[in-house]
């Protein structure tokens, strides 16, 4: 009888945790359209900022591994200059190299002078605003 019972409270821990993701993926996705209807001016905003300050595609998309090792698409806010001049990029490469041997070697300073992030990016960064398109992932 014991078989029985422990077989019983198995079905029914499986249907709870059943019923929990189902009640979480709706949530999730409520929330996050939510979210996007109340943003979606400062998305605009930050588009059209974008955009006018360097040209290339508006958003950054990358391949991750989620739950169950599945693989989905993350989007975000292109947050790096496409085209840059070369020349400049490599000499900003060689500062880079000298200063990493440097024992005073910064980084975040060393972030804040890259020459592919451009005003509005910092601005976006700083704030962690160049991640709300995460809720079209969800």
């Amino acid at each position: 009888m014991t078989s029985h019972n422990s077989h019983s409270e198995n079905n029914s821990l499986q249907n709870n945790m059943r019923l929990y993701e189902i009640i979480k993926r709706i949530f999730d996705v409520a929330f996050s359209l939510l979210a996007l209807v109340f943003m979606l001016p400062l998305l605009i905003i930050i588009a059209f900022a974008i955009k006018f300050e360097s040209p290339g595609p508006l958003l950054y998309r990358q391949i991750r591994i989620g739950k169950n090792h599945k693989q989905f698409s993350f989007y975000k806010f292109r947050t790096m200059r496409i085209y840059i001049d070369s020349i400049k990029y490599h000499e900003f490469l060689e500062a880079l190299i000298k200063s990493s041997t440097d024992s005073n070697f910064d980084v975040k300073t060393l972030t804040r002078n890259d020459i592919r992030v451009t005003r509005v990016v910092r601005f976006l960064r700083k704030y962690s605003m160049d991640e709300l398109p995460i809720f079209i992932c969800i």
